[in-house]
């Protein structure tokens, strides 16, 4: 046995004793410090300009040459799973462009590396407060990395994706001129083009945002669910009741797969705080991880409610890594582990993906499934035998989102203008892997089959998520008619690498795939 696999083995099975021991007072002391620089260094609105102008400057001495051009963000802070390699480009300073820029016309004005956590403390300031239409669950994602992948959350059956929000880009093209584009300005193709395009037609330099009234309270109603019939029967009455609009309609709408046949669907209402219901402050550091607070309702019993703070909901994923943490600490969730150290959590991503090794990243990619799939909600039945089938991994989160067709990288099935999806999450450990971790899985066969259900039936793959598609596979999933139009219009061709380049796994997956077909 070679000393790295040992290594990796060694890593592998106290896992959870290092994280613990070492990973997590490392990460808190460095997000403690990072905080307080991120504090004493912020940018001023009002230098705003001067530093969209240096962008600009940097772009034209640097264009031209043969190596391409990337923001200078670190790879380690990117939410996506995947770590970028960079050192084969040039690297544009952008680290300092995260200041909110202000109010106008109902949106937010923000520069993309303002954080979601950041942007929602300072519009529920407001008074009365205020909330992005489409916030998303983790606090320390970055705006301008969400609008340039994709992002939805739990109104989006409401209000559609992040991109749906957006009334304005400003970027800094590939010939290094400063770009704002609307739905109706002269640069409208453009616009139609920069959600999914990862920075491969631009560097984004700011982006407005819509706003909506919020309260402080959400009402949360859970209904426990216990057949697949029900479980699928809920989700389409539910959706049934936003098309038909009204007041009916809730704020917020997800479902927790807790198994098989058992599944919790919630529906969410923006509240004064006056509802006669009780209060549980989900937040706090000591309280359960939500996706087991979820579970808990399936008890005996009927619908429950409660009210949680606003706060406290839209970012109730940050504790536990949306479902992650359980694989990574499998005793995070017991009390004694929560009062003592709960605090402590979650270990920061940037920290988490910079001590990855070659062999860590390869386990992490080949033994535990991480994505997330959009697809019509007419095929929620067929998805979750899929996934049964294929990782047999619980819980799911199923999103509904209304997903619009702009012309851009997403062409709805059908024709269709726009078209309620859901969105199904799949993170974790397969079963046969959890019982027997020398079980021989088959990781990329499995992407693969759910990649080419996806592209079956019209949906599209989170592109944070690692991708085992060949490039005319992904070609086919997000058109790139428009896309390509804009690279060449804009000069982004000659100056910033391709979306596809950006988005796919770092490692060699095709080795891995030949692998397993020849094991097969």
């Amino acid at each position: 046995m070679s000393a790295s696999s040992a290594k990796t083995k060694f890593i592998e099975k106290y896992r959870a004793e290092i994280v613990v021991m070492v990973v997590l007072p490392i990460s808190y002391g460095i997000w403690l410090v990072r905080a307080v620089q991120r504090w004493l260094s912020a940018p001023s609105p009002e230098q705003h300009t001067q530093r969209v102008l240096r962008v600009c400057k940097d772009v034209r001495l640097q264009a031209g040459g043969k190596a391409m051009l990337r923001s200078d963000r670190s790879p380690a802070e990117s939410h996506a799973v995947r770590v970028a390699d960079k050192s084969a480009h040039k690297q544009v300073s952008m680290r300092d462009l995260r200041a909110i820029l202000g109010l106008s016309d109902g949106a937010l004005h923000v520069e993309p590396g303002v954080t979601v956590g950041e942007a929602t403390k300072w519009l529920l300031k407001r008074d009365p407060p205020l909330q992005l239409e489409c916030t998303l669950e983790m606090g320390k994602a970055t705006l301008g990395g969400l609008a340039l992948a994709t992002g939805m959350t739990t109104h989006s059956h409401v209000c559609g994706l992040i991109h749906d929000t957006i009334t304005e880009w400003e970027v800094v093209s590939g010939s290094g001129e400063v770009v704002v584009a609307t739905a109706t300005n002269e640069h409208s193709d453009l616009f139609r083009a920069l959600p999914w395009s990862h920075g491969s037609l631009g560097l984004l330099c700011s982006l407005k945002l819509r706003v909506i009234p919020a309260k402080r309270w959400v009402k949360l109603t859970y209904t426990p669910l216990r057949s697949t019939a029900a479980i699928v029967s809920a989700y389409e009455k539910a959706l049934g009741r936003t098309a038909k609009g009204g007041t009916d309609v809730p704020f917020f709408l997800e479902m927790s797969v807790v198994s098989k046949s058992s599944a919790v669907l919630m529906e969410g209402r923006l509240d004064d705080g006056q509802a006669s219901v009780p209060r549980n402050h989900i937040g706090l550091w000591f309280k359960p991880w939500f996706f087991k607070h979820v579970e808990a309702k399936l008890e005996p019993g009927a619908q429950k409610e409660e009210l949680i703070p606003l706060w406290d909901y839209l970012m109730r994923h940050d504790r536990c890594m949306c479902t992650t943490m359980s694989t990574v600490i499998p005793y995070g969730n017991t009390l004694w582990f929560r009062w003592l150290l709960g605090w402590l959590m979650p270990p920061q991503v940037s920290f988490l993906k910079a001590s990855h090794t070659a062999e860590t990243r390869e386990a992490s990619i080949r033994k535990q499934v991480y994505q997330d799939v959009a697809f019509p909600a007419k095929f929620f039945g067929d998805a979750l035998q899929l996934a049964d089938h294929l990782f047999d991994v619980y819980p799911l989160m199923v999103y509904p989102c209304l997903v619009r067709d702009h012309g851009g990288m997403i062409h709805l099935p059908d024709a269709a203008k726009e078209q309620m999806f859901l969105n199904l999450g799949i993170y974790g450990i397969p079963r046969s892997l959890r019982e027997n971790s020398s079980y021989p899985f088959r990781m990329a066969t499995a992407v693969r089959q759910l990649e080419s259900w996806i592209r079956s039936v019209g949906g599209f793959q989170h592109t944070y998520c690692d991708s085992f598609q060949r490039e005319e596979e992904f070609n086919f999933m997000f058109d790139h008619s428009l896309w390509a139009k804009m690279r060449s219009k804009y000069s982004a061709d000659k100056a910033f690498p391709n979306v596809y380049d950006k988005t796919r796994p770092e490692m060699d997956i095709w080795a891995w795939l030949a692998e397993e077909e020849k094991a097969a």
